[in-house]
């Protein structure tokens, strides 16, 4: 599972979509089967991404992954910009506390908290 977070391409695209002052809250599950090319891992997680206003919060876990985390592999953790069943351009790199084995860890507001710029909205409106 090189590109963790690539599993929550619908979570940003439905969040981004609701730019109001209004708050919105997605959830999604991490798999391997979600990745664009689906991959065989017993890695596991789930996402929980809430936007208020044009703040877009994410927390969530991931366990069991079946190498280590590397972040020199395009960040690591991010959300890309694109249609379901797609990779789209990385748009936000997410910041983990990595497990000691470095095969598992979370992702806390206080480092993954992001103020989505006009053209992140305008994007996500023609989805």
């Amino acid at each position: 599972m090189r590109h963790l977070v690539t599993l929550i391409t619908c979570l940003w695209l439905a969040a981004a979509r609701t730019l109001q002052a209004q708050t919105a809250v997605f959830k999604a599950v991490l798999t391997g089967r979600q990745e664009v090319m689906p991959v065989a891992s017993s890695g596991y997680g789930e996402i929980t991404a809430t936007l208020t206003g044009n703040q877009l919060v994410v927390e969530g876990y991931f366990e069991q992954l079946t190498g280590t985390f590397d972040a020199t592999v395009a960040g690591g953790a991010h959300i890309h910009m694109g249609y379901a069943g797609q990779n789209g351009g990385i748009a936000l790199t997410l910041v983990p506390t990595l497990d000691a084995d470095l095969r598992g860890g979370t992702f806390m507001a206080l480092t993954n908290t992001f103020t989505l710029t006009a053209e992140q909205a305008g994007q996500s409106h023609h989805e």
